[in-house]
């Protein structure tokens, strides 16, 4: 089932264009997919953080999310994590995914295998913990709850009660044929200003890092971009 939505999220702020009746211009969506892809470094000192994003969207048919972290000094501490992915038809963005072939690798894996998962939802609390996510792994580098990124394939809404609030969460379907692949990841701090959040002692030292890359799913035609910063 193909989903031709395109989601932006600033902080709370979230805006949903739907390509089928949306009469904006594909100019304006590059702007704010460009501007989107600026901001999302303000708060690190990370270099080109989302430099392997494609610098161009050539149409409608993509899932896209930012969440940047919410940290000094432009804000007050509030998550000081964030992500941000970009999913579109691999047929679509050839020329990108070729080039991204002759960059260096890191790390390459398939989803499946024993992985060192981020899942950026769970890093200050674990009422939806994912049993899978936020362990450590020697000589693997971290990457993204992939099931929390909306693929467009269904999903799964599970629901929990605490206190006296009824709390959601969502899993999205993903494509069982996914290769990841790790362009850059470093653990440490790299905030302009440190907030000293504290994070799963699971993940040992990867408590705290970055990691960028992408994933492809050839039965899907299907390439996600990723940046993640925790």
């Amino acid at each position: 089932m193909k989903n031709n939505s395109i989601r932006f999220t600033n902080f709370i702020i979230l805006i949903i264009l739907m390509a089928k009746c949306s009469s904006a211009p594909l100019v304006e969506l590059n702007k704010r997919y460009t501007k989107s892809i600026v901001n999302f470094g303000n708060e690190s000192i990370i270099k080109n953080i989302n430099d392997h994003f494609p610098h161009k969207i050539k149409n409608f048919n993509l899932q896209f999310y930012s969440s940047p972290p919410s940290c000094p000094p432009t804000f007050d501490c509030i998550a000081q994590y964030g992500d941000i992915y970009l999913i579109v038809n691999k047929s679509d963005y050839e020329e990108q995914t070729n080039s991204l072939m002759d960059i260096p690798i890191e790390y390459q894996t398939e989803y499946t295998e024993d992985n060192i998962i981020i899942n950026l939802n769970s890093l200050k609390q674990d009422v939806f913990s994912v049993d899978k996510c936020n362990k450590c792994f020697s000589n693997k580098l971290p990457i993204p709850y992939f099931e929390s990124y909306d693929f467009g394939l269904g999903k799964n809404i599970i629901e929990t009660k605490v206190k006296n609030d009824t709390l959601y969460d969502y899993q999205y379907t993903i494509p069982d044929d996914l290769e990841v692949c790790v362009i850059k990841a470093e653990s440490g701090d790299f905030w302009k200003k440190n907030c000293n959040e504290k994070r799963p002692a699971s993940l040992k030292e990867w408590q705290h890092g970055y990691s960028k890359g992408f994933a492809i799913s050839k039965k899907e035609n299907k390439i996600v971009y990723w940046t993640m910063v925790w």
